[in-house]
Order: structure tokens, then C-alpha cells, then sequence
């Protein structure tokens, strides 16, 4: 697929691509994290992303392709918005904006262009299953921004990320985080809760096997694309195959 936009096709990285800087970066800013959210799971998020755009995205620009970001190399923005998704995050910074700013001056203090930038910034701050749960609370649809184009940007950067977190890495990123936060594996009698408002989420402390329940296995169900509903079949089902196992044996019924 080679449709040009301003003589170059946005299949075709630039010859002065920024990633490499965009790499350094992420590797810089998210040292020291457990491997729930390392630099490793960005690169795992880029590649999905990457695979789920070459489904997704020739349709878009077909039929969307205007205005500012019509004069920008999307496989780029899609692999910058993936590469940074999680610098700064709430849960490791403890405020929702430290990661938008340290990612808006970075970007800027390479030149990247504004127009760009802000639709990183605006992939980063949308893609997230607590802004979900806040849009659902609020009986909203969220803020969809007018360029249908940055619309499958997010979903295509979003749905690579929920990949992510399900499927046998999803299982590997759950134990992981646990672990950095001394919880439990299980807890028969702290049950898993359903319907959680955002606020209650973000201050979930509940043993480690709740998350599948409270998040992950409601992800198959929130993909945005064809593609990533594809993918999320068999990590889903990979996801219940291990908790019914791992229940069987907690129980010692084998």
C-alpha cells in the first residue's frame, strides 16, 4: 500500500527518523521499573502496534487523511505515541501529569512537530483502562477528537497496550507488579469486586488474582480493532485456562 502524503509514503520512516532518540529516552525514564512497566513492554506494545496498523491504518488514510496530520509519518507518531505511553506513569510517579509533561518537553526540545506532539499527548492521556472506567462513570462516550484520524490512531495505539496486558505476558506483567507491591497471590476471602468506579480502581489493593477479574478479562471485550480482536482470542482464553488451573491447585484438586 504506498499512498504518498506530500511525496512520501507514511509506510517509510524519514531518513531523520527521531526514534532512536525516542528509545534512549523511554530507557532513560523508565530505569529502575519492575517488568510489569519497563522498556521492554513498550518495545512488546511498538511491534503490536506496528502489526495492527498495517491492518488498519491504509483505510484511515484513504478515507481521513487531512489536515495537519496529513503532513506527518504516522508509522512514527504510532511508534513514539507506543514507545512513550507509560513515561511517567501514575503509578509509579503518582500524579496523572508528570508523564504528558516530561513527554511534551522532550518532544519539543528535539523538534518535533507541534501538531504531532499533540496528538502523542493526546494518545497517552486517552488510552488507559481507569480513563475508560471515568468516560463509563460519567455516562460519556470521552472526548473524541474531531480528526477521525487521531481516533484510530488511539485505538490502534490503545488495543496494543490491552494486548499487552493479556495472554501469557499479561499473566507474567500481573505477578511481576504484584510482587513489587508485596500482594498476595490469592485471598479467598477478599473477594474480587465488580462495576468499580475509576477512584475505586486506582486504589485497588486487593490480591493479585482480582486483577484478572476487575480488568484483564474485560479487555477481549474493549478492543477497538478487528485485528487486535483477533489477537485477543487466544490470550484471553490462554488467561482462563491459567487462573481455572491455578485455582485447582490452590485448592490442592490437583
Amino acid at each position: 500500500y504506498q499512498r504518498r502524503v506530500h511525496g512520501r509514503s507514511p509506510w517509510i520512516p524519514s531518513d531523520m527518523s527521531i526514534l532512536p532518540q525516542v528509545v534512549e529516552f523511554v530507557q532513560r525514564s523508565m530505569a529502575g521499573n519492575d517488568g510489569s512497566h519497563d522498556f521492554a513492554h513498550c518495545e512488546r506494545v511498538r511491534q503490536l502496534a506496528l502489526r495492527i496498523a498495517s491492518q488498519e491504518l491504509p483505510a484511515a488514510i484513504a478515507k481521513h487523511n487531512s489536515g495537519d496530520l496529513g503532513r506527518v509519518d504516522l508509522l512514527e507518531l504510532i511508534q513514539i505515541a507506543a514507545l512513550v505511553h507509560d513515561v511517567g506513569d501514575r503509578k509509579y510517579s503518582g500524579s496523572d501529569e508528570v508523564g504528558p509533561s516530561l513527554v511534551c518537553n522532550f518532544l519539543t526540545s528535539i523538534g518535533y512537530p507541534q501538531c504531532a506532539t499533540d496528538a502523542v499527548l493526546y494518545v497517552m492521556q486517552h488510552m488507559s483502562f481507569s480513563k475508560s472506567l471515568r468516560e463509563r462513570d460519567e455516562n460519556s462516550n470521552g472526548s473524541s477528537p474531531q480528526d477521525p484520524l487521531l481516533q484510530t490512531l488511539l485505538s490502534i495505539v490503545q488495543d496494543a497496550d490491552r494486548l499487552d496486558a493479556i495472554g501469557a505476558i499479561g499473566i507474567a506483567r500481573t505477578f511481576s507488579y504484584g510482587g513489587r507491591n508485596n500482594t498476595p497471590f490469592y485471598d479467598p476471602a477478599n473477594p474480587p469486586r465488580s462495576d468499580l468506579t475509576r477512584e475505586e480502581y486506582k486504589k485497588a489493593a486487593g490480591p493479585t488474582l482480582n486483577h484478572f477479574y476487575e480488568k484483564l478479562f474485560r479487555l477481549k471485550t474493549l478492543m477497538l480493532t478487528d485485528t487486535a480482536r483477533a489477537i485477543a482470542e487466544k490470550r484471553h482464553t490462554f488467561m482462563e485456562n491459567f487462573v481455572e488451573r491455578f485455582l485447582e491447585e490452590w485448592r490442592g484438586q490437583d
